[in-house]
């Protein structure tokens, strides 16, 4: 199957995989495993998808009609965030002492691990990594999963911090760029309904608030089921 190639090119040992009895027995470098799931967004109304969407640059762009609700993303085969176009694998969120007093205004702040990244592995951990965008639009980033990294106080670097959790619940969204970041939406035509925005390779754009005219962003969540 296609997650067990990608652990393997990741030099990750499959047993891993397995769910621990206790969420919060995940701990490295001052960070604790708050939650553990597959990742998803959320798309109001009669969602359309956008491969290769007009906002950044690829055209033609063609539609997939959707259900709205819960979006599950996946990873691909070269590590990316996209969206069917991969396999779900599970992530836990880490909150991380050292970013506690960073004013993200979400409840935790911290990281996102990989699973199969256990203690009893011996490899690296790896994390989900905010990148530039390859469409040369300032603010627009899609997100990598690599290998987690620490800056000099020992905490997360700034392109794998993240919040988790506020007044709408268990939203997770960005928190180490220099603008309040999300997953872009963009009105769709000729409704109303929401359009998530993937490039010319299915990957999920995220984007700053503002950056696009018209757009809005939303958060990413952990769900236990794929």
């Amino acid at each position: 199957m296609f997650a067990s190639k990608l652990l393997v090119a990741l030099g990750i040992a499959l047993p891993a995989l397995a769910v621990p009895a206790a969420v919060s027995s995940r701990q490295a470098q001052g960070c604790t495993a708050i939650a553990l799931g597959f990742l998803e967004t959320f798309v109001f109304g009669q969602s359309i998808l956008s491969f290769g969407c007009p906002v950044l640059g690829h055209l033609p762009s063609s539609t997939v009609d959707g259900t709205g609700g819960d979006m599950p993303l996946t990873v691909n085969n070269d590590l990316f965030v996209t969206f069917n176009d991969g396999d779900d694998l599970q992530f836990f969120f880490e909150e991380c002492s050292g970013l506690a007093d960073v004013p993200s205004g979400f409840n935790s702040n911290g990281q996102l691990v990989l699973l199969s990244t256990s203690p009893a592995n011996p490899n690296p951990p790896f994390c989900v990594t905010m990148l530039n965008a390859t469409d040369n639009v300032a603010g627009h980033f899609i997100a990598d999963i690599a290998q987690c990294a620490s800056d000099a106080a020992g905490n997360p670097i700034a392109t794998q911090q993240f919040g988790f959790g506020n007044d709408f619940g268990d939203v997770i969204f960005p928190i180490g760029l220099s603008c309040e970041a999300g997953i872009l939406m963009d009105p769709s035509e000729p409704s109303d309904d929401d359009q998530l925005l993937l490039d010319a390779e299915n990957r999920v754009v995220f984007g700053c608030l503002g950056n696009t005219p018209g757009s809005s962003i939303q958060s990413m969540t952990l769900t236990s089921t794929a």
